[in-house]
């Protein structure tokens, strides 16, 4: 067939760099209207837009496949000529009007490159304007770890994506309050979906792309989510949209996939070796053309060199580009050349958790270490370089010399204020919390004791008051000291309030409750997030 499969849709445009109301896009530009009984009022200028009186959800930005992935991780993507077949037979299923199976489940190990994938096949369906939208969740990066905003920020795409289904989109958001799971994902993203294909029919299905569920922190959500999901399909049996899915598969949502709704692409099922080939010889190819020294070197790597790295890779596409990263990367911090780095690296243990703990152990020594990879670990946002360094209270320069070690593990930002440090994959978090995996390199949980009274520092003064209040009624006996401490060093609080206050009001609550005598034992899940204390 020539040309887009659904003429009428729009393509979703990327979302502004930093836009105040992600999803007022809904309203822009609107006026004169109005949604049941709900009053609207809509600011063009500001594009500001309030439902009843009270701003909505925010959608969150940077969480579909257009996000920058250098800030925004997984940083995967595919490179030409790989993972094809498997990209074909995603693609065909994506468009066969006639299949039973209505979700497409990609699961794999760790490093497989299932985001990768995920990633490819979102990018090519918006090209085909058959997306109607997609998420990409990642441990450790503050609401894209989380369930809460999930279905709003799916709504706000399909609303840009499909403008037939943006007037019930604004019709849910109407009565939007206090909804579940179900009722959020039913009347914010099938709903509105299901509703335009019925005024305007058209070629589909649509699909929606969900990367990095198993990554979402909200396991009880999660496993509502997957519930509803299969209740509706079998419910409303044909409908106008599919599911591509990429997670493992855990364990405690196993038993829920095994219907004949659902079909499960094992990557391990799909060869590997020659799309792993291919990433290697592309990338060593690229290094050459760019590397004076790799050039005067003569051919390199040796086709036995290459052969003895694709099999000390075993199957991984994480492991592989990490390894690569740091073969290839700057020679200012050890002083060897790649080709000097080579046979290091095929000495290094095999598998992510050798690889981890040699990369750790190469700057363990260095100052502060112990500090910064535990901030780094324990965060539940990335921070940036200037957040960490004030946090720990040390020069920017300390952070950055362990940093710049870690370049093969950790995303090192080209600014101070502006760019969150992000790991290249959340495995490296999972390998610093599990104590049996990184044995000298574990981060206790009971770190999360000095980061908790630390972030105290960085409370506004206006919420001091209610935060000794409160920690005093929940460890009784013990003082807590809520000084704002930009103020009691005379940093001037223009600087730090954008990066440090706002960590601190929207996390401090959550490292309190990994303490062991922590809150969650006492009072339970957090009340509130999201700047205002929570008092008993």
């Amino acid at each position: 067939m020539n040309g887009p499969l659904c003429p009428s849709f729009v393509p979703p445009s990327p979302p502004p760099s930093l836009p105040p109301t992600p999803q007022t896009s809904l309203y822009q530009n609107a006026s004169n209207f109005s949604i049941g009984a709900q009053n609207v009022t809509v600011h063009n200028g500001t594009h500001t837009a309030y439902i009843g009186g009270i701003e909505p959800p925010q959608a969150i930005p940077n969480a579909d496949h257009n996000r920058n992935r250098k800030i925004s991780p997984p940083d995967s993507h595919c490179l030409p000529g790989t993972r094809n077949s498997l990209r074909s037979k995603i693609l065909s299923w994506a468009q066969d009007p006639q299949s039973d199976q209505v979700i497409l489940w990609l699961c794999g190990s760790v490093g497989s490159g299932k985001s990768a994938v995920a990633q490819a096949v979102a990018e090519e369906l918006d090209r085909r304007r058959r997306l109607a939208a997609s998420f990409f969740f990642f441990r450790g990066s503050g609401e894209r770890s989380r369930f809460t905003r999930f279905p709003i920020t799916l709504a706000n795409q399909i609303a840009s994506a499909m403008p037939e289904a943006a007037k019930y989109v604004w019709e849910a958001l109407a009565k939007l309050s206090g909804w579940s799971v179900r009722k959020q994902m039913e009347e914010l993203v099938y709903g509105p979906i299901q509703r335009a294909f019925a005024d305007s029919p058209k070629e589909g299905p649509v699909i929606i792309v969900i990367d990095g569920l198993d990554e979402c922190e909200d396991r009880d959500e999660v496993e509502e989510f997957i519930d509803h999901l299969l209740e509706y399909f079998d419910e409303r049996s044909p409908l106008n949209f599919r599911l591509i899915i990429s997670s493992r598969i855990e364990e405690h949502i196993q038993s829920r996939l095994e219907t004949q709704a659902v079909q499960i692409e094992n990557l391990a099922n799909h060869l590997l070796g020659d799309d792993i080939l291919t990433f290697l010889t592309v990338t060593f190819s690229r290094a050459a053309r760019q590397s004076r020294v790799i050039r005067a070197y003569g051919k390199w790597p040796t086709d036995m060199e290459l052969k003895t790295l694709l099999e000390h890779i075993s199957g991984s596409f994480i492991f592989a580009s990490t390894l690569l990263k740091y073969i290839l990367g700057p020679s200012d911090s050890d002083g060897l050349t790649p080709m000097e780095r080579l046979p290091l690296a095929l000495d290094m243990n095999p598998g992510l958790d050798g690889l981890y703990t040699d990369t750790l152990k190469r700057c363990c020594t260095f100052p502060h270490f112990t500090d910064i990879i535990s901030a780094i670990g324990l965060a539940f946002d990335p921070m940036s370089i200037a957040t960490l360094s004030w946090f720990l209270g040390i020069p920017s320069f300390r952070v950055l010399n362990v940093l710049v070690n870690l370049q093969a593990i950790i995303h090192v930002p080209g600014d101070d204020h502006h760019t969150p440090i992000t790991l290249f994959h959340s495995s490296l978090r999972d390998f610093l919390v599990t104590e049996s995996r990184s044995g000298p390199f574990f981060i206790s949980p009971v770190h999360h004791e000095r980061f908790a009274f630390r972030w105290l520092e960085a409370v506004p003064p206006s919420e001091a008051p209610n935060w000794r209040r409160l920690l005093s009624s929940v460890f009784p006996g013990r003082l807590f000291d809520v000084t704002p401490r930009p103020v009691a060093l005379g940093i001037p609080l223009a600087w730090a309030e954008p990066h440090h206050f706002q960590y601190s009001s929207v996390y401090q609550w959550d490292h309190w409750t990994f303490l062991p005598s922590g809150p969650s034992r006492r009072l339970g899940a957090c009340p509130h997030r999201g700047g205002v204390c929570p008092v008993p």
